[in-house]
């Protein structure tokens, strides 16, 4: 189910992607995304398991974002020989205090 690309308009995209949003402790998921930070944003190590596995299950493309924290995993996966179709995010400044 997570396997495979669907052709859109002549282009082969991946039919899961995986959602980076929890990575940064976005701040549409509230309260939890306090413990997203905790949990994920500050544990590059966890995040890099989440990017493992989620390869595992078929997943292959996935949102670049111009986070360090969050690059930091990914290149680790990366430079291990998974290949990724990668999504950018325009960059953009986080607002103060945002970044923890």
């Amino acid at each position: 189910m997570l396997e495979g690309f669907i052709e859109i308009n002549g282009q082969k995209l991946p039919r899961t992607l995986l959602g980076t949003s929890p990575f940064i402790g976005a701040p549409q998921f509230g309260h939890r995304a306090r413990l997203y930070i905790l949990d994920l944003y500050r544990k590059p190590e966890a995040m890099a398991s989440i990017i493992a596995k989620s390869y595992q299950l078929g997943v292959r493309g996935i949102q670049l974002l111009p986070y360090p924290q969050w690059l930091k995993p990914f290149k680790w996966h990366v430079m291990k020989g998974f290949p990724w179709i990668l999504w950018p995010q325009p960059a953009r400044t986080p607002k103060k205090g945002l970044m923890m």
